[in-house]
């Protein structure tokens, strides 16, 4: 990205707001190893590129989730939560819809709470249990992120 400082490594906020998503996400079923990349975007702020290695993947019975929890990126908090069936279809684009769906998801920008059922579009380039897929993702006048993320191995 031409314009955009060197991010280096995002941390976590050590805010209320973090730690209790924080927990939540560690409640989720099986954590899996993968890679995510997103850049976010904000009208203010510009675009912001995150690129994790580890456990912001993990399925339970019924659904994967792709949740890098809260990261601080130049000093504003961004906050991404996307979950799927585990039985979506290959190559097929879903619209996110309301949590508990086909695919749902969720962003916030500097912890304000925003409806927590963000518009966008989810595709698995491959499935379960090694998924690969795309997905774009956004709060109208906030917040979007555009991504990719991959399960190398899943744990547990």
């Amino acid at each position: 990205m031409t314009g955009v400082p060197a991010l280096g490594e995002a941390q976590y906020s050590n805010s209320l707001t973090c730690r209790m998503k924080n927990m939540k996400g560690d409640q989720k079923g099986v954590k899996a190893w993968g890679l995510l990349t997103i850049t976010f975007s904000h009208e203010e702020h510009g675009e912001k590129k995150l690129v994790r290695e580890g456990y912001d993947l993990s399925k339970d019975g019924e659904f994967f989730y792709i949740n890098p929890k809260m990261a601080e990126i130049d000093g504003h908090n961004y906050y991404l939560a996307i979950s799927g069936r585990l039985d979506l279809e290959v190559n097929k684009t879903y619209t996110l819809d309301r949590e508990g769906g086909l695919v749902s998801g969720h962003l916030e920008f500097d912890n304000v709470d925003n409806d927590r059922n963000a518009s966008g579009t989810l595709r698995l380039n491959t499935a379960m249990p090694f998924a690969r897929g795309e997905f774009d993702i956004y709060e109208e006048g906030v917040l979007s992120a555009k991504g990719e993320f991959e399960f190398l191995e899943v744990k547990g």
